[in-house]
């Protein structure tokens, strides 16, 4: 089988392929082949050497990725042959006292698929029982490699850390991405009043299909001011945030007093400036996310089937990787690029 291999960092990074063997599984593994591998700008900052701290050699990408059943350890018995499955975000060990609450995510003992260890840029993959979640047969198995991340991703955070409720008006920034336009989709379906801002005119038909009011961010575009004017002075209750420091500012000026600000991403160096005193008198909550949990993704996998939210996909076959760097560095693509074998 063929593995692709970050072979070299930078910008732009270089990648090869490798002829392996298919792996041998033990009784209490599934052999995955592989479908589709969603490109997540996580990939993109190891990729180009930004991410580095426990991130192993020769490393395969891909912590975003669905197949299907080909085999199966003895010890499994509640999957079969040519199941549709989509991967959890790390390997959590399934034993501990986090994962036997449902929070696999936070497992002390994992490692992150596509960065401690090899993630799904491979044609198979072997995995542990509790590393993936079975998918309805009627689903479309590309679209599916996005549920876990980026659709639980920010499922988890509208929904369990900022606690979005009905009415309320979420403010996505970077709607456009692969985080901001499930976002989107996601605050639509947990009843908010959505106000969308992407920095890309392309974006703008594919977001229109999901959200009424959409803003391109212009150099002379006052976001604060829109959002202001959109719910009769009062600002935002929550301000999805998936960009970082860059942001930070914007996101602050929308917000209502004791609103929220989610923050997901850090997607370049910049340094945010804080003004202490805002937060503390208007009692704002500064709120962080990352990862989601199988409880997540099973929520996402029921949202689909209800058909109240999509997965947004660009297809790029794995061969032309490079393209596909390239594409997600243009921030030109609606939704998240997909790589397909």
């Amino acid at each position: 089988m063929k593995k692709l291999v970050l072979d070299s960092v930078g910008v732009p990074p270089t990648f090869k392929f490798i002829d392996i063997d298919i792996p041998k599984i033990s009784d209490d593994e599934i052999l995955i082949k592989v479908k589709a591998v969603g490109l997540c700008y996580h990939d993109l900052l190891i990729s180009e050497g930004v991410l580095r701290r426990g991130v192993k050699d020769e490393l395969v990408l891909g912590h975003e990725f669905s197949g299907e059943v080909v085999e199966i350890g003895e010890s499994i018995s509640d999957l079969e042959i040519n199941d549709k499955v989509v991967c959890t975000l790390t390997s959590s060990c399934g034993n501990c006292i986090l994962c036997a609450t449902g929070q696999e995510y936070n497992c002390q003992n994992a490692e992150g698929f596509g960065h401690g260890r090899d993630g799904g840029l491979s044609e198979y993959i072997a995995l542990k029982r509790n590393n993936i979640v079975r998918l309805p047969n009627s689903f479309d198995i590309i679209g599916s490699s996005l549920i876990a991340c980026p659709m639980a991703v920010s499922l988890k955070a509208l929904k369990d850390v900022s606690s979005v409720e009905k009415g309320e008006d979420v403010v996505i920034f970077g709607a456009g991405g692969g985080l901001g336009i499930h976002a989107a989709q996601i605050a639509n379906a947990l009843g908010a009043n959505v106000i969308a801002f992407t920095s890309s005119s392309e974006k703008f038909e594919k977001l229109n299909e999901f959200v009424e009011q959409i803003f391109l961010l212009e150099d002379y575009l006052e976001p604060s001011e829109i959002v202001f004017s959109l719910t009769e002075n009062k600002g935002a209750d929550v301000v999805f945030n998936p960009i970082g420091a860059s942001f930070f500012e914007n996101s602050l000026n929308c917000i209502s007093n004791k609103g929220r600000m989610i923050l997901l991403g850090q997607i370049d160096s910049s340094l945010a400036s804080i003004n202490v005193a805002e937060i503390l008198f208007r009692e704002i909550s500064i709120l962080g996310s990352v990862g989601a949990n199988v409880s997540h993704i099973n929520s996402v996998i029921n949202m689909i089937s209800k058909k109240v939210i999509n997965p947004v996909v660009d297809i790029v076959p794995v061969q032309n990787m490079p393209d596909a760097i390239t594409l997600l560095r243009s921030n030109s693509v609606a939704g998240r690029i997909v790589l397909t074998f």
